[in-house]
């Protein structure tokens, strides 16, 4: 009698981490659609500085952004181009149980110099915010999610 109790007990929590899994499942972060890169000023360009910013932002059930908010950044001088241009932004809305939902999104944002020393690379930018880690909005922020800026 014992082993068929352990064995009803096994089974719900294996019947309770698959519903775990099944609701989990039916949930999908919102995706951008279209996400136009910030202004990366000449003078910054011309000079070789680079810099990462980490944006939170409200996106509606509608894919826009409604709030777009400072998380982190290496230099505040890349924070208005990133919020000018966030405000743009354009998502696939998160879905849960088939239904759009309001949700948050964390995005990394980096200016980089193309041909740069390997020591200014989107990874050491990275770094740079590693205290950061999750900012609480649910999304790690790193180099794989990271919209890139260029230098023309």
């Amino acid at each position: 009698m014992k082993s068929f109790r352990s064995f009803r007990l096994l089974f719900a929590g294996l019947l309770g981490a698959a519903l775990v899994s099944t609701l989990h499942a039916s949930t999908t972060p919102a995706r951008p659609l279209s996400q136009k890169a910030p202004h990366y000023a000449f003078e910054l360009r011309k000079d070789e500085f680079e810099g990462a910013v980490v944006v939170g932002l409200s996106v509606s059930t509608s894919g826009q952004v409604m709030d777009a908010r400072i998380l982190s950044s290496t230099n505040r001088v890349f924070e208005k181009p990133v919020l000018d241009a966030a405000q743009k932004w354009k998502f696939q809305p998160a879905m849960k149980d088939g239904v759009a939902v309001n949700s948050t999104v964390e995005q990394l944002v980096t200016f980089t110099v193309p041909g740069k020393t390997p020591a200014t690379s989107i990874d050491s930018l990275v770094d740079a915010l590693e205290p950061l880690g999750d900012c609480g909005l649910g999304n790690e922020v790193n180099a794989e999610n990271a919209l890139v800026v260029l230098a023309q």
